[in-house]
Parts: structure tokens; sequence; C-alpha cells
């Protein structure tokens, strides 16, 4: 190679090199530019949070104000429900659920359900029994309620849950 073949090619090489360190700078002042692979990703996420809202708060059976569901998100992001069903006679059922959500069934699903008998006598002394510790289903929106998909006993699974509201 001659001296001005030479120095041209190392003229090119420090331009090339210029122009990598500048895009680097570029990018990490501006940052990756993100591509949208997914253009319905956007609205889906939007539909899904307004959904997990709406699934949010205290529900009560249409025919039955002592049968009642409460709905929240705990710091970790699980889903939580407790049911209570409580009787004239001082008996309160109680159900403990945490699971997480699933976009294709529109609810969240759990396993390891609790459900406890608790009693109170007519001295007020408090009994508690655990019923079972491994309760499956679900609960989801369907637009009109919330159902309860209660896989080991069936108690909801003909009730459509009306809004009461937040607590």
């Amino acid at each position: 190679m001659n001296k001005k073949k030479a120095a041209n090619f190392l003229t090119g090489l420090i331009i090339v090199l210029m122009l990598v360190v500048a895009v680097l700078v570029i990018l990490k002042v501006r940052g990756v530019p993100k591509l949208n692979l997914d253009p319905g990703r956007e609205e889906r996420k939007e539909k899904r949070e307004a959904t997990q809202e709406n699934l949010m708060g205290e529900w009560v059976a249409p025919d039955d104000e002592d049968f009642v569901i409460d709905i929240w998100r705990d710091e970790k992001g699980m889903f939580r429900a407790i049911v209570n069903q409580t009787d004239e006679e001082g008996t309160v059922l109680y159900w403990e659920m945490s699971g997480v959500w699933n976009d294709s069934m529109g609810g969240f699903s759990y396993t390891k359900g609790t459900k406890k008998q608790v009693t109170y006598d007519i001295d007020g002394n408090v009994t508690q029994e655990v019923i079972y510790t491994d309760g499956t289903g679900k609960f989801t929106g369907d637009g009109e309620g919330l159902k309860w998909k209660d896989d080991k006993e069936k108690i909801a699974s003909k009730i459509t849950f009306t809004y009461s509201g937040e607590y």
C-alpha cells in the first residue's frame, strides 16, 4: 500500500470510528428507541387494567346480603379475595384466596384456598375450625357482575354477585 492509500484508509477508519462513537452517545443520551412489534399491546393493557379495577371492591349476593366477597390487590400484585357467609345462628363461613391475573379468562384463579367456620356461642365465645386448605377456583367479571367458580364445593356457581362499593 502506498502512503496516500494508507493515509486515506486511516482517515476513513477515523471517520467511521467517530460516527460509531456519535451513535453510541446519542443512544446513551436519548435511549434506545423501542420498536412496537405489537400494535394492539397498549389497548389490551388498558383494557386489562380497567377490568382489574372493576373487579376490586365489595360484592354481595343479590338475594343474601350476608354473603359478601371482598377483592383487592396486595402490595406484591397478587389478587386477594375473602368471602363471608353468615347465618342467623352465629356461624360464619369464611374463605380466603389469593391468585394471579389471567387475561384470557378476564379474572384471577387461585389454588390453596382456605375455608374456615367461625362460631359464636350465646356467651360470645368464639370457636374456629379449618374446613379445608386445598380449594381451587376463579373470580371473573362478566360485565353484569362478579362470578365465583369454586371448584371444591360449587357453592356460588349460579350466583352473580353485585357490586356494593369500595371499602
